[in-house]
């Protein structure tokens, strides 16, 4: 995964749930999201403070590594407000 970019999502309790479902539905696009934050250099607020994302980009990061994260250390009651995406 070169230039590994990552959206950071965070706010009330339900905030990364949230996101998850919007961004199924095709009502926001998490590479948008992703972009505008970039540009900004700065926390972004999502619709009425529904969910705050930030945008963050690394260098070369083994997929089996964001996995082990994502599944292994993420915790899950906190991953629904607090989680982070690669885009």
């Amino acid at each position: 995964m070169a230039n590994t970019k990552v959206l950071l999502v965070k706010g009330s309790n339900y905030s990364a749930t949230e996101f998850e479902k919007l961004a199924e539905s095709g009502t926001i696009v998490p590479e948008e999201l992703w972009g505008e934050a970039w540009q900004a250099q700065i926390p972004m607020w999502f619709d009425n403070n529904e969910f705050q994302y930030q945008a963050y980009r690394f260098g070369d990061v083994d997929p089996e590594f964001v996995k082990f994260v994502q599944e292994e250390i993420n915790y899950r009651d906190t991953n629904e407000a607090t989680n982070f995406y690669i885009i």
